[in-house]
């Protein structure tokens, strides 16, 4: 599964960059493939709480890149 994800900078030395120009300094993709076992998980426990099937792909985007971000979408 493949989600495009908004990054949080504000705040930081990147704030001024435009979007592009804060993937390319960062090195931070803006398309991210999941783990195989985070989206079973994630597939797992959408149909009976979708809130917290949402938050296991937020948090391990966070965990994973080190950033917040205001979301992401399934591609």
């Amino acid at each position: 599964m493949k989600v495009s994800v908004k990054w949080d900078y504000d705040n930081t030395d990147y704030e001024e960059l435009s979007c592009e120009a804060f993937l390319e300094a960062t090195g931070i993709p803006a398309l991210v493939e999941i783990p195989e076992h985070i989206v079973k998980e994630y597939q797992e426990l959408k149909p009976d709480d979708p809130g917290d099937a949402d938050y296991l792909i937020s948090d391990w985007l966070s965990n994973e890149y080190g950033w917040c971000h205001y979301g992401w979408k399934e591609e």
